[in-house]
C-alpha cells in the first residue's frame, strides 16, 4: 500500500490538499485548498474556499514560527473579530493530505488565530503556534479583596445555565451597544456585569441595565429584533454577590488585607 509519503514524492500522482480546522467554542469551521468538498477522518465535511497561507517555519524564536493565512474577509471566521475580540478562543489545526487518500495526513500546524487585518475584501489570519502559547506569560493572582475568579470559569464552577433566562429582542441601537428585551425576571442589579449571549456560545458583558435596556460592552455581529438571546446573573466578585450566589466555598479574595501602611507613620 502506498504511503502519503511515498505518494507524494511521485509527482505523477500527487494530488496533495490542505485541510483547515478552525474551532471556536463548540462552532467548527472546515475548510479545504482543494476545488471539491472532502470528508475528512474527523467525520467533517471540509468546504472548497480560497485560501492561502505563508510559510511554515520551526525556530526557536516564536515570532519567526507565526503563521499567516490569507481568507475572503466575509468569511466566518474574520466576521469573529469584526466589532470586537471573540468570546472564546479561535484555534487552528491545519493537515496535508491527498485528494484520493483520506485516511492519511499530516498535521503541519496547531494554533490561535490572535488578530485579523483587512485589505479590502481579503482577511489575513495572524496565526500563534501553540508551542508559543505554552510560554505565554499568565496574570498572577492578585492580593486583592475581589475574587481573582471569573464568572462562570471552572474554577468558579458555577453553572451558568443554572443562573441565566431566555427572552427576545425588541431593539437594537447605539451601534448595538444597547439592546431592549422583551421581558427580565430580575431588578436591574441582578444583571450588571453579568452576561448576554446568543444561541449560548458568543458573550458579552453586561455594563448597566435600566428597565429592559441593557447596555453592553461591546455588539454582537448580527444581532437583531427578534432574536433569542439568554441573560445570566452578574458578580461584581465581591464576597457579598458570591454568598448571593451560594458559591463561597470557591471565593478567591482576600478580606483581612491591613489598612495600616508600615512605612508611614
Amino acid at each position: 500500500m502506498l504511503t502519503l509519503q511515498k505518494i507524494e514524492a511521485a509527482l505523477s500522482i500527487s494530488r496533495p490538499i490542505e485541510l483547515y480546522l478552525f474551532e471556536h467554542g463548540e462552532s467548527k469551521f472546515a475548510y479545504t485548498s482543494g476545488s471539491k468538498s472532502h470528508l475528512h477522518v474527523d467525520a467533517l465535511i471540509y468546504s472548497p474556499l480560497a485560501l492561502r497561507r505563508g510559510k511554515l517555519q520551526r525556530t526557536n524564536e516564536d515570532y519567526k514560527n507565526r503563521l499567516s493565512v490569507e481568507i475572503p474577509g466575509d468569511s466566518q471566521v474574520p466576521s469573529l473579530f469584526r466589532s470586537t475580540l471573540p468570546s472564546d478562543h479561535v484555534t487552528l489545526k491545519i493537515f496535508r493530505t491527498q485528494r484520493d487518500l483520506k485516511d492519511q495526513f499530516i498535521n503541519i500546524f496547531a494554533g490561535e488565530v490572535v488578530g485579523v487585518t483587512w485589505n479590502n475584501s481579503v482577511a489575513t489570519l495572524d496565526c500563534c503556534p501553540a508551542t508559543a502559547l505554552l510560554r505565554r506569560q499568565i496574570m498572577r493572582a492578585g492580593y486583592q479583596s475581589q475574587c481573582n475568579h471569573h464568572l462562570y470559569d471552572a474554577r468558579c464552577s458555577l453553572e451558568m445555565q443554572d443562573w441565566q433566562e431566555e427572552t427576545t429582542v425588541v431593539s437594537v441601537s447605539n451601534s448595538g451597544y444597547t439592546i431592549e428585551l422583551a421581558n427580565k425576571a430580575h431588578e436591574d442589579d441582578y444583571y450588571k456585569a453579568g452576561l448576554l449571549s446568543k444561541n449560548g456560545s458568543d458573550f458579552r458583558q453586561i455594563n448597566s441595565v435600566v428597565g429592559n435596556k441593557f447596555e453592553l460592552m461591546s455588539p454582537i455581529d448580527g444581532l437583531t429584533v427578534g432574536d433569542v438571546v439568554q441573560v445570566a446573573k452578574g458578580c461584581d466578585r465581591s464576597a457579598a454577590s458570591c454568598h448571593s450566589f451560594g458559591n463561597f466555598d470557591n471565593f478567591m479574595g482576600f478580606l483581612t488585607i491591613p489598612t495600616d501602611n508600615p512605612f508611614q507613620a
